[in-house]
């Protein structure tokens, strides 16, 4: 399998040096808005001002001469020459059903396995000590790697699906336990209410048999022992 290097190319066809001809050195991307400097070196409007940007010298940014107090002119005439040559390479694109760079318009000939993804032969000197393949020879690279991320994919999802389950699983299990204990007092209370209940007939039966006694006899016995059991149960705590 072949690595590709920057200095590897040499052998290119005439639109490739056209277009690094027609790269800015800042962002290395096709002229926009170009403007040129007294030492005729050119960037793009934005690069040139955003290199500028909170310094108090301007330099050029290729050969450092100073450029304070220079106003960069608009070079139109690399303007019109980088306008044509996107249009061309387009065209160029359009008819030969090539995949262009969107950036310089040149053919995406490379794949970089670093950054997984196509470059062309100018976007190489923004990818250094990147190694760089084929098209043909990445294609299955990245699909191999492609097929990798798939099945760790599929495994954190059967993971994460377990997991729910078993999450599901456990509150059914509570829900039901905590439905049992709930049931179990509910029973306690009734079988505790049911014999308060019949405690209570018990008694007001009891009464309602002294009130039928004689006066003394009523008096003096059941009236106190029922009296007080009657105080005892109306002491209790309610549920």
């Amino acid at each position: 399998m072949a690595d590709f290097r920057y200095d590897d190319f040499t052998d290119r066809s005439d639109s490739e040096p056209m277009a690094e001809n027609l790269t800015c050195s800042v962002c290395k991307d096709i002229f926009t808005e170009p403007v040129l400097l007294s030492c005729s070196h050119s960037f793009c409007r934005t690069c040139l001002e955003a290199s500028w940007e909170n310094k108090t010298t301007h330099n050029c940014p290729v050969c450092r001469k100073n450029c304070n107090g220079e106003t960069p002119i608009n070079n139109r005439d690399l303007n019109n020459a980088c306008v044509t040559y996107k249009r061309q390479r387009v065209h160029s694109g359009k008819s030969s059903g090539e995949n262009l760079c969107g950036l310089h318009q040149c053919p995406l000939t490379l794949f970089c396995m670093k950054d997984e993804e196509p470059v062309c032969v100018v976007c190489v000197s923004s990818h250094p000590e990147h190694r760089l393949v084929s098209i043909e020879e990445g294609v299955p690279l990245a699909k191999s790697q492609t097929k990798e991320a798939e099945e760790k994919i599929k495994q954190e999802f059967e993971r994460l699906h377990q997991a729910l389950y078993e999450e599901e699983k456990s509150r059914m299990i509570a829900l039901s336990t905590e439905e049992k204990e709930k049931t179990e007092k509910m029973k306690n209370k009734i079988q505790t209410l049911a014999a308060d209940i019949s405690a209570l007939a018990d008694l007001l039966k009891s009464v309602k048999r002294q009130m039928g006694a004689e006066d003394l006899v009523f008096l003096q016995v059941k009236y106190e022992c029922d009296i007080d059991k009657l105080c005892k149960y109306l002491r209790r705590k309610p549920f």
